[in-house]
This record gives C-alpha cells, structure tokens and sequence, in this order.
C-alpha cells in the first residue's frame, strides 16, 4: 500500500448537458436545474470519501438537515490505456482529511449537447492506493500493448447528486415508497411534481453528472481540437504523488 496525493489549484471547463431526463415542456433540462447548481455548488458539495461510505454503509441513513446537507458530491475517476483500444478505470476513495475549495466562475460555451463552466478547484486529496489494484491496472495497461511508464491516463473530475440525500424523496425512513412523491417515472421520463425550482427532489433526479476531462495526451480529431472540453493534462495545475504514479 502507498499513500496517494492529488494536489489541485486551477480552473477546470465542466460540461452540463443539456439533454433531458424528464422535462415534459421543452425537452431539455429545465434552466432552473442549472442555476441551482451554480448558485449552490460552493457551499453544497461533499468531496466522495470515506465519510460517505460510512453513512451509506448505515442502515436507512436518513440526513439531519436538508437545509444544510451537502447535495453534490465531488469524486475523480483515473482512467489507463495503452496502445490498443481498451484500458481500466480506477475510482479512488479519498480518506477524511482531504479537503477542497470550489468557485464557480463563469458559462464559458454552449453548443447543442450543452454548457461549458469553468469551475476553480483548489485542495489536496488523499488515499490509499493499494498494491492489488496497482498490479491491476499495470497487467490492463500491458494487455493494452503498452508499458506502464507509456500509459495514457485521463481523469475525470465529476460532480453528481448526493446518493444520500436523493432517497428521501422516495421512501419513508422504514424504506417504503412515498404514497405523494415529488417526482415520477412516466415511460422512462422523470416529470417533477411540480416541474419547477421549488421541487428540490425533481431538481436533483434530472441533474446530469458534470464532468471535466483532462488527458495526457494530444487530442486527434478536429472536434477534439476545437473543444474547450478537451484538457491537457500538462497544461493544468493538477499533480499526483505516489510509489506507483507521478504526474
């Protein structure tokens, strides 16, 4: 086992996708769902750590506070491949004393699959990156017809709904469904009851997941290119420490 550090301070381009998951009205995510997430996510997030699975490892955990529980949880998946089409992704569990601070900044873009934030991090996160999974992300990277000094990696910043707040408005705390939900589920499409910024539990049932990608490797094609979304790892202010991986 080898203690891990990601050390962060920079601005990052998020995507927010504009595709719907409910809104009956005009087949896109409702404004309202974005600016809520723009003006809360200073304040209203939880970076993905042990914290959270302690709580969810609990039996019908129930929060506090809705006033005051964080909404959006901040996690960062590392992505391996080689040369060969394929690789392994990894999803750290960052222990308790990690910490970050997040400022929205700005809608930089849009385009017809979404908005384009830009979204200042700063702070240290911290794990334990065991052996076994070392030794198996090595073995896919090689499978990949690569060694692991020529990996490709990508990482994948995310912000998603808290998944320990969302249950609430679905179930009573002996875990049966609620008889007046805020929300339901007609032929697949999420419709909020009512559809507006007043429905916290609709808001966070058709949140998308919004993601930044950062690559240590060149973009290829002429979309690629032209992104604000596509992210140079070399370009940004983003290190990791550890035995096994340094960037």
């Amino acid at each position: 086992m080898a203690k891990a550090t990601i050390e962060i301070k920079d601005e990052f381009i998020f995507s927010f996708s504009k595709e719907s998951r409910g809104s009956q009205d005009s087949g896109e995510i409702p404004e309202f769902v974005r600016s809520f997430f723009i003006k809360n996510i200073e304040n209203r997030f939880q970076i993905c750590d042990e914290n959270i699975y302690e709580k969810y490892n609990q039996i019908r955990y129930r929060p506090n506070d809705i006033d005051t529980e964080p909404l959006f949880l901040f996690e960062i998946e590392l992505s391996y491949s080689g040369k060969k089409l394929g690789g392994i992704v990894y999803t750290p569990v960052f222990s308790k004393e990690s910490n970050l601070k997040i400022k929205f900044l700005d809608i930089v873009g849009e385009n017809k699959y979404g908005y384009l934030l830009k979204i200042f991090i700063e702070g240290t996160l911290y794990w334990d990156y065991t052996l076994s999974a070392f030794n198996q992300h090595k073995k896919s990277v090689e499978n990949h017809e690569s060694n692991w000094d020529q990996a490709k990696i990508e990482l994948r910043l995310s912000f998603r709904p808290n998944f320990l707040v969302t249950p609430i408005f679905k179930y009573d705390n002996e875990g049966n469904a609620l008889i007046n939900k805020p929300i339901e589920v007609d032929n697949g499409i999420i419709k909020g009851i009512p559809e507006n910024e007043s429905n916290l539990g609709f808001i966070l049932e058709i949140l998308p997941q919004i993601n930044s990608i950062i690559k240590s490797f060149k973009p290829e094609s002429d979309f690629d290119k032209s992104n604000l979304y596509f992210q140079l790892l070399e370009n940004k202010n983003i290190h990791m420490k550890c035995k096994y991986l340094n960037f």
